[in-house]
């Protein structure tokens, strides 16, 4: 299902619908022209900013802005264009699950490039109407069973053993080629607990682990998915047309809410059942917040903020709660921190190999990439890269990269 359009609900501003048209600058400029809350003379005030965004270089940006976070950048390259930084910028911000007080610009920067500036179809979203086990993850692993791979699921690798520069089990069988996609908390943890077998294995395990360990990790966040006896936009006086997904980048904690009854088949069937709905908050960076309360607690604890994006919901019923909490435990997905200041420490997918463990690779979000790369984009883009080095040792062509350009689109 397509999700073309980012729609915002501000606190400070009327409500956005954004969508980009057109190469840029036009997208920016039709940005400009359907907002409520900008005029021309917003855009115009960018500034140096407007520079760092047409002349866009990836291969100097970090060593350009990694030390400023993009807060500060903001402050220090667009000063007169605070209302433009709020409502085109800043929301992007939130979607790394993250802290914006420690964002690192450049990634900032790079992520802006890739989704508007370069493409003016990158922002368009498309969404699953089946859960991924279904619509996804089933078929490529049906696939890959055709081909005679065999999946091992529901076990857990909690140790790891190194023995004379080679990832091994504990009795010595050694592994042709290992890639390790874990995300980035559970990469620390097997590497601070790996035994080794032998000093110069130590050595070089020393080299790639050190720096592992002081990547930062992101704060961990909750979704709560609720069943409600009636929909929104219900009510008088309400508006009745309320968006598929919203972000709220000025209601903190939470800062998504979508409606799964109009986006997933399983959520659609029980909403035309009952007349019900299916709506999920997101609350990234949640236990960043002085708001501590335990699972069963946390709708109430929220709910104030959510009658203030949706009063009507205040006139449904709750049927029903489901609470996740993520990034608190190994076991749970979690989210790198993009700090600033973590460029020269964060590793790319062949390092192992460059320090001396000659058949292990990364993959992951959380690397670092010669080329604009974020998100589940860069988990795939490294996954390629690693797959790619083990081609090359067994001496089978490498799979092309698809990859966006290094530079902005510069003045025109």
């Amino acid at each position: 299902m397509d999700w073309p359009i980012a729609n915002y609900i501000f606190r400070s501003y009327k409500p956005e619908a954004i969508f980009s048209k057109g190469p840029y600058p036009l997208n920016m400029l039709g940005v400009v022209a359907r907002s409520p809350n900008l005029k021309l003379s917003d855009a115009m005030a960018m500034g140096a900013g407007e520079d760092d965004l047409n002349n866009f270089n990836y291969s100097n940006v970090y060593e350009k802005y990694d030390h400023l976070t993009m807060e500060e950048w903001a402050a220090l390259r667009m000063p007169k264009a605070g209302k433009m930084f709020d409502i085109t910028m800043r929301p992007v911000e939130q979607t790394t699950v993250n802290l914006r007080e420690k964002l690192s610009a450049a990634y900032m920067l790079t992520i802006q490039q890739m989704y508007f500036l370069d493409n003016a179809d990158a922002d368009k979203k498309q969404v699953t109407t089946k859960p991924w086990s279904v619509s996804v993850i089933g078929p490529w692993e049906a696939h890959l069973e055709s081909l005679g791979v065999k999946i091992e699921k529901n076990t857990t690798v909690s140790h790891l053993h190194f023995s004379n520069g080679t990832l091994a089990d504990v009795d010595g069988v050694v592994y042709d080629h290992v890639v390790m996609a874990a995300h980035q908390a559970s990469v620390q943890a097997l590497l601070k607990s790996a035994t080794v077998d032998d000093e110069a294995t130590q050595n070089a395990l020393e080299d790639i682990g050190g720096p592992v360990a002081q990547l930062p990790n992101a704060p961990a966040f909750k979704i709560l998915r609720g069943w409600f006896d009636g929909k929104l936009g219900q009510g008088e006086g309400v508006n009745k047309t309320r968006p598929m997904v919203v972000e709220v980048p000025e209601h903190f904690p939470i800062c998504l809410i979508a409606q799964y009854h109009e986006m997933e088949d399983e959520s659609k069937a029980w909403a035309s059942k009952t007349g019900g709905s299916v709506i999920e908050f997101h609350l990234y960076t949640y236990n960043a917040t002085e708001i501590n309360a335990p699972d069963k607690e946390v709708w109430e604890a929220v709910k104030p903020t959510v009658l203030d994006i949706y009063p009507e919901i205040a006139s449904l019923k709750l049927l029903g709660l489901t609470v996740g909490t993520y990034g608190h435990r190994l076991d749970s997905p979690s989210m790198p921190g993009w700090h600033a200041k973590t460029y020269g420490i964060r590793p790319h997918s062949d390092t192992p190999r460059k320090k001396g463990i000659r058949n292990l690779a990364f993959a992951g979000d959380w690397l670092h990439t010669e080329y604009p790369s974020a998100f589940m984009e860069r988990a795939v883009s490294t996954g390629r890269e690693a797959a790619n080095l083990i081609l090359l040792d067994d001496g089978v062509r490498q799979v092309d990269m698809v990859v966006p350009p290094l530079l902005g689109p510069g003045m025109l």
